[in-house]
């Protein structure tokens, strides 16, 4: 039996139709050391796939390799049929969420939240609609047009004396 590829309603299509991604012998070196060699790595279009290890095996540097923020000094990353090894990053049409918040400084919170939809070329009204949806969804109505997060202000027991 294969996996089913569709998609959960309302939600884009994967970049490429779907693609399979093909790692093919990369090598990436990060301040002067070699962190992954000569990595294989497929995985099927419309599979999940799960990379463990122990800190420090390289985890990250291959999902910033994918996503191209790691050039390859060997090897190639394709999508598809398509080489994707010296393209930019905000031209893979593929994303990458890091533990640590990864946001652009000179964007307000919508736009950030929007930029995917920007690089896939939705119109700027509807990038802001489901930015604004989006936020919603996850408690975070109003936010859109703050230049970045605030942390929220906790009330103590000791501010109503």
């Amino acid at each position: 039996m294969t996996p089913a590829t569709a998609q959960p309603h309302g939600r884009p299509s994967p970049p490429d139709g779907g693609a399979t991604l093909v790692c093919a012998g990369i090598t990436v070196a990060v301040d002067d050391g070699v962190i992954l060699r000569d990595l294989d790595l497929t995985v099927p279009a419309g599979r999940l796939t799960v990379i463990v290890g122990p800190s420090g095996a390289g985890k990250s540097t291959l999902l910033r390799a994918i996503a191209g923020l790691h050039r390859p000094l060997t090897g190639a990353v394709r999508l598809g049929e398509r080489d994707i090894t010296a393209t930019p990053t905000h031209r893979r049409r593929l994303a990458a969420v890091f533990q640590e918040p990864r946001l652009f400084g000179h964007m307000n919170v919508g736009d950030n939240v929007a930029f995917p939809l920007r690089m896939a070329g939705v119109p700027r009204a509807r990038r802001r609609r489901t930015a604004a949806e989006l936020l919603d969804e996850v408690g975070l109505a109003g936010t859109a047009g703050r230049d970045r997060m605030q942390p929220r202000r906790t009330t103590r027991r000791s501010d109503h004396k």
